[in-house]
């Protein structure tokens, strides 16, 4: 029989005779894990208690060669596999499950405990004296950051005790414990802390079908490495589509912020006509996108009478002035009142608490639904469109959000399935921007992802991207290219009167991270988040009505979008302040470092090179907004920063 207990380097995985999985990743110790599979009956099965591993075999699902192990039992008519993936290099040991249903009938399956284990037992994250928590809400609309891990949060964290995909626990300054689960959309991964305890879920709320089975997404951990090695480390093990080199080929202009959905055919045109006429917006802007106001009803894709020259016709006059056109659609969202669903009322989603949402979704659990998605989007295709916006907002994966009518595989299999269905519909040679979905599902099959919710021109608001773009940094470019959130720039300063919208500049009192408080952008607020899409590397997409801003607030476009689009900066103080202040790029020719006040006070910072920062050995930088040279002091840049502002270096090496 097998030794109950495998070792390799600075790696081990064993179980004890309890049926606990026991853990070594380098300096971090997991030890008493129970695996745990849950039916939804409420009965309980712990498959590994007197189980033996097996002989190591060859690694076949994660990088590094290395070996694989497996447990077996068969418990209640099913029959639970547990893999173990020791890989010889590399950070990373994974953990994944298996479960066959080996009865006649339909087995109905809740959920699969995969990591449960006492904080204070994982050494030495357990026992450290502030550990903090990072939080992913797997929502390209939701929040993304950190948290202590004892306390209330406070300042710039964000709420709540659960992840989703992944999380991390560290020290500020020191290494961290990761862990995520791949996201090849087999399940919804919940991570985080229940009371004193770390655990990792995989949510499925579907049925097994007599000898079917299914399995859960790999779980990866790793220990003893900095939160920003770790983050990359595992993007990597999902590379996608797109380079971040490439994002300065796709920048755009949308009408789907200031228009809105009061959009009309002239719109589109009049803004052709000034990127048209403007050299340097001409040369940098590729795409102009048809954003939301542009169809009759939402599930009824065809163009209102406000588009009288109809979508087909619009897209070859945006090639006609040299630009692809793009366009947004909602392939999953309903008018509850229109005539698609009184057509079809038994493709639209019911709510489990019974309430009546504005906009309704369709179930695309069904293959009636997955069918409908591919021939909307196919239908834009053979307009001539070639960028898409799909935009997936309300679209719940969450077990019980929903009655689902489809029970064959889980929710995020069936969401993965519509998902492939578009990207089929739009071929290879389409560009596919994807905003307002669930994350994990659409890995590898988007071109770029919004990683942060929608940007309004609001300090208030732009913080709250910012914070959930920056902890997504390290996705651009490999697992898709970035998108930050539009370029939006308006406000009394920077803007002429008629470059408001109706209602702007009405948000009350200033409330830190609140939706459209406080006052609209001043120049310096505009100049900061600019600045944040410069250094994420991220594609560039305006959004405000551009011919109506004034000349600074084409002057803060113009310095941005020639420095955007590129590799993401490097934050040098990350896992140090809830916010990291000071962000490096560094490529082939030249250096931009800057330095962020996300403050609502005057803050001073400081940078040096014992923090990673790489400064010009002639002790002076410029600096672009003020086009200033500044001074160092001897190796080190100190500069106070009023609240809200930034300064952006660049030197050439």
């Amino acid at each position: 029989m097998a030794k109950n207990v495998y070792r390799q380097g600075k790696k081990a995985v064993s179980i004890s005779a309890s049926g606990a999985i026991n853990l070594r990743i380098g300096p971090v110790r997991i030890t008493g894990s129970k695996l745990e599979v849950k039916m939804e009956s409420g009965r309980a099965i712990f498959p590994l208690r007197g189980v033996q591993l097996s002989p190591p075999m060859t690694n076949d699902s994660l990088l590094g060669g290395g070996a694989r192990l497996f447990a077996r039992n068969v418990r209640s008519g099913l029959e639970i596999t547990v893999n173990f993936v020791v890989p010889e290099e590399g950070p990373w040991i994974g953990l994944g499950v298996q479960v066959r249903n080996l009865q006649s009938a339909v087995v109905s399956l809740q959920r699969i405990t995969l990591l449960r284990a006492p904080l204070r037992k994982i050494a030495p994250i357990g026992s450290a004296p502030r550990p903090y928590m990072l939080l992913e809400s797997d929502h390209t609309g939701g929040a993304a950051g950190v948290r202590t891990i004892f306390g209330e949060p406070s300042g710039d964290e964000v709420q709540g005790e659960e992840s989703r995909n992944f999380t991390a626990f560290f020290v500020p300054g020191g290494d961290c414990l990761f862990a995520g689960c791949l996201m090849s959309g087999k399940a919804l991964s919940r991570l985080g802390l229940d009371r004193d305890h770390v655990f990792v879920t995989a949510e499925f709320n579907c049925e097994i079908p007599s000898y079917g089975c299914v399995e859960t997404d790999l779980l990866v951990l790793s220990g003893g490495v900095p939160l920003g090695d770790a983050q990359e480390r595992f993007g990597a093990l999902h590379r996608g589509r797109r380079r971040g080199i490439e994002a300065a080929g796709y920048h755009a202009w949308t009408s789907d912020d200031w228009h809105a959905k009061d959009l009309v055919e002239s719109d589109i045109m009049d803004t052709l006509a000034f990127l048209k006429e403007t050299p340097w917006l001409r040369e940098s802007i590729h795409y102009v996108i048809v954003g939301r106001g542009w169809q009759r009803a939402l599930g009824e894709w065809e163009p209102q009478e406000r588009f009288p020259s109809l979508m087909d016709t619009l897209a070859a006059r945006i090639a006609d002035a040299g630009f692809i056109p793009g366009i947004w659609i909602a392939p999953l969202a309903v008018s509850p009142k229109s005539v698609f669903a009184e057509k079809h009322p038994d493709w639209v989603l019911r709510r489990a608490d019974k309430q009546e949402p504005e906009i309704g979704q369709l179930d695309y659990t069904l293959p009636a639904v997955r069918d409908h998605a591919y021939a909307a989007m196919r239908r834009l295709y053979d307009w001539g469109y070639r960028y898409f916006t799909t935009d997936f907002a309300g679209c719940e994966i969450e077990p019980g959000a929903y009655k689902f009518r489809g029970r064959t595989e889980s929710v995020r299999q069936s969401f993965r399935s519509v998902v492939l269905a578009i990207r089929a519909a739009i071929g290879e040679d389409s560009f596919w921007h994807v905003t307002h979905a669930p994350i994990g599902p659409v890995v590898g099959l988007c071109d770029a992802l919004s990683v942060a919710p929608p940007a309004r021109p609001y300090f208030a608001t732009l913080l709250g991207c910012a914070r959930s773009g920056m902890f997504r940094a390290y996705q651009h470019g490999i697992m898709w290219l970035n998108d930050p959130g539009l370029l939006v720039v308006r406000g009394p300063q920077t803007a002429q009167p008629e470059g408001l919208r109706p209602g702007d500049n009405a948000g009350g009192p200033y409330e830190r991270y609140g939706w459209e408080k406080g006052p609209m952008l001043k120049r310096h607020e505009a100049r900061l988040w600019a600045t944040w899409i410069v250094m994420s590397g991220g594609q560039v997409t305006l959004g405000d009505r551009i011919a109506t801003l004034s000349a600074e607030g084409l002057a803060i476009i113009r310095k941005a979008l020639p420095r955007a689009g590129n590799t993401p900066a490097v934050p040098l103080d990350l896992g140090v302040v809830p916010l990291p202040r000071i962000w490096q790029r560094i490529d082939d020719r030249s250096v931009n470092l800057a330095l962020f006040n996300w403050s609502d006070e005057e803050a001073e910072i400081v940078v040096s090179p014992h923090q990673g920062a790489r400064l010009p050995a002639s002790g002076e930088i410029f600096e672009v907004w003020s086009e200033e040279t500044v001074k160092l002091q001897g190796e080190t840049l100190k500069r106070r920063l009023p609240a809200h502002s930034v300064e952006l270096y660049e030197w050439d090496l």
